[in-house]
């Protein structure tokens, strides 16, 4: 088992100790890390693009638009250090729903 030392960001690869806080995958197959400041960086990237594409008003948001906002909340929610299992479920069934259209 590894200590906190060993423990880097997958994206950056910056060590735990340089980073304010290190979020792993709920998944061991393979184990994979995130730092806060990846997470700030990938916010701002997703919320650049929501706004770069931002539907005109009375157009309906597409799956993959809402898929994007709620990413974007599930980020925000993480790298404040709160519960993000909300907006976990919440993408959970946005892809569900994805997956359903396109097997139509």
């Amino acid at each position: 088992m590894s200590n906190s030392q060993d423990l880097r960001c997958s994206f950056c690869h910056k060590p735990q100790p340089q980073v304010g806080k290190l979020i792993s995958s709920p998944s061991n197959l393979p184990r994979a890390y995130i730092c806060d400041e990846c997470i700030a960086v990938s916010y701002s990237i997703l919320k650049d693009d929501r706004d770069d594409n931002a539907a005109a008003p009375g157009v309906p948001e597409t799956l993959e638009d809402r898929m994007l906002d709620a990413a974007a909340k599930w980020i925000e929610t993480e790298s404040l250090g709160l519960d993000g299992s909300e907006e976990i479920a919440n993408m959970r069934q946005i892809g569900v729903e994805l997956m359903r259209q396109r097997s139509k």
